[in-house]
């Protein structure tokens, strides 16, 4: 890992709750959870990725991408299928990603999967299904108050360290990738804990319903007939 981390003290970072670019919005859940309960109300949730179902991670490099099939600390089945985290690599070393568990000391509350070098960036990509939301918990670890989250390649936010961030995008793409870059310092980028994915609810075609009321009227007729 960045074997030579200083302790990390946590400085408070003031931001908008809401920030819209693009037909992309960015919400600090802890600000506004209201107004980010409102903005995924009615769609459906899946977890993207849950580090607290394994036990306390030990600080450890290990070589990317991480997969549904595991690698250093993590373990098989912690990320769904089709979501892959790695480094960008900016000019690391050859392991890209690194465990870290709250007993660390570096003010993490859960175990987190971070860029193993401080000039590299922290991807998560190919979200499974057709995502238009995604609650997580982004972090830098002994680098500045803010990260830089930049949304499908093109769109880049400023988040508070240390905040549950949620991303919503609302143009009819779904969410392709989140990158995750410490700018101002270069520091130790990563997520922890909980990773939640939204989709919108498929409707139901009114052909498709009438169908199904007709096999029904049909059935009930039949089944009348023969009592």
């Amino acid at each position: 890992m960045k074997r030579t981390m200083i302790s990390l003290v946590v400085a408070a970072c003031v931001v908008l709750a809401t920030v819209t670019k693009a037909d992309i919005y960015f919400y600090n859940i802890d600000s506004d959870p209201a107004g980010w309960a409102a903005a995924v109300a009615g769609m459906t949730s899946t977890t993207a990725y849950n580090f607290d179902l394994d036990s306390t991670y030990p600080t450890l490099g290990f070589a990317g991408p991480l997969t549904s099939a595991g690698a250093g600390s993590v373990s098989a089945g912690i990320l769904a299928d089709g979501v892959v985290m790695d480094r960008d690599n900016l000019g690391g070393g050859p392991d890209g990603l690194a465990s870290i568990g709250p007993g660390s000391g570096y003010g993490i509350t859960s175990n987190a999967v971070l860029a193993n070098y401080f000039v590299d960036a922290f991807m998560i990509s190919d979200f499974p299904g057709a995502p238009e939301a995604f609650a997580f918990h982004p972090i830098t670890l002994v680098g500045g108050n803010s990260i830089d989250i930049t949304v499908n390649g093109s769109v880049t936010f400023s988040a508070p360290n240390f905040s549950n961030m949620g991303i919503l995008v609302t143009d009819g793409t779904p969410l392709l990738s989140v990158r995750i870059y410490d700018s101002s310092a270069g520091g130790a980028e990563g997520v922890q804990g909980l990773g939640t994915l939204y989709s919108p609810v498929v409707p139901v075609p009114p052909a498709v319903i009438l169908g199904g009321l007709g096999l029904g009227l049909a059935g009930w007729i039949q089944r009348r007939r023969s009592a």
